[in-house]
């Protein structure tokens, strides 16, 4: 019986742990992403951040960070950036479409 306690006892260290963690990291990967859009004068006015997957549809160690920026002459772009603990790997750039479906 003591097994059981000690099993529970490390679930409910553990969870939150991993909680912290998860979000530590996320926060640095989008402070990589905060430096760079502000020494490139990129205006930020939304973004969002997922798990990056390979060609094959398995998750990566890296994260991707989707942002939407307001040019100067009225356009909108969104830079899509693959970024990790150590600082970004990619930097993509496309116009941005709010109605997807007329792109078709």
């Amino acid at each position: 019986m003591p097994e059981i306690g000690l099993l529970i006892l490390a679930g409910v260290v553990c969870i939150p742990l991993f909680w912290i963690v998860h979000r530590a990291l996320n926060r640095i990967c989008f402070a990589h992403v905060k430096r760079y859009c502000r020494t490139h004068d990129i205006d930020v006015s939304g973004w969002r951040l997922f798990p990056s997957v390979d060609q094959r549809g398995t998750k990566t160690e890296n994260t991707q960070i989707e942002v939407l920026s307001s040019g100067p002459e009225g356009g909108q772009k969104v830079y899509r950036f693959i970024v990790w603990v150590f600082g970004i790997r990619s930097v993509g750039e496309s116009p941005f479409n709010p109605n997807p479906e007329e792109a078709k």
